[in-house]
């Protein structure tokens, strides 16, 4: 019921319904790129980066910082692909159109190469906000929409750019994320709930069972 509530309030708050201005992705974006290529014998638990990987995000916009792999590459050398707060990444091959906002780490991070693309916005348009909108119902078929290819598809980054977005007021932008933020938190809530209400049922049916 909560996981109905928020996509039925994230579809209404991005829909073209509401008469949002749209605007060119690009016009958002301050830089994109994709992550860099190396040898996989470059893994190394010693290594002194993380390569942020599409396993590591899950479908909620969350990214697992407890998985990511280190790598052996001089932090110097790829300056240009560092991860900084607030950037989103969004995989464009295999499972595309997953997204999730970046947050600082002790470890300077990566993107994988050839499968996320990472997005940093200017002042234009919250990171949470395009976030929630690649999350909602209208985003993911708009990603679905761009995905080319026979077994393993893959998003164009400059065709994604292309795209048109909505772009409210940053006060408008604000109130969206933190009802969303709010509706998640319920439905968190509910599910463990839900969970401790299903393990009490187990037990209890344990003890009548074995009497």
């Amino acid at each position: 019921m909560t996981q109905t509530t928020r996509k039925s309030f994230a579809h209404y708050s991005f829909s073209a319904d509401q008469n949002l201005k749209t605007i060119k992705l690009k016009q958002v974006i301050e830089d994109s790129r994709y992550g860099p290529r190396f040898s996989n014998s470059l893994y190394d638990d010693n290594g002194e980066l993380w390569q942020l990987r599409t396993t590591d995000l899950d479908g909620d916009g969350n990214i697992n910082y407890s998985t990511i792999p280190r790598v052996k590459l001089v932090t110097e050398q790829y300056k240009e692909h560092l991860l900084k707060e607030g950037d989103i990444v969004i995989s464009r091959s295999g499972t595309c159109g997953i997204t999730a906002v970046y947050r600082s780490q002790n470890v300077p991070t990566i993107p994988a190469a050839a499968f996320l693309i990472r997005l940093r916005l200017n002042k234009k348009m919250l990171p949470e906000y395009l976030n929630e909108f690649f999350l909602s119902p209208i985003g993911q078929q708009l990603t679905s929409s761009l995905a080319r290819g026979g077994v393993q598809k893959n998003i164009s980054g400059s065709e994604l750019l292309a795209q048109n977005v909505p772009i409210p007021n940053l006060e408008r932008q604000k109130e969206v994320v933190a009802n969303l933020c709010n509706l998640k938190s319920t439905e968190k809530k509910f599910k463990k709930r839900l969970f401790l209400l299903q393990e009490f049922k187990k037990k209890v049916l344990g003890f009548v069972l074995n009497r």
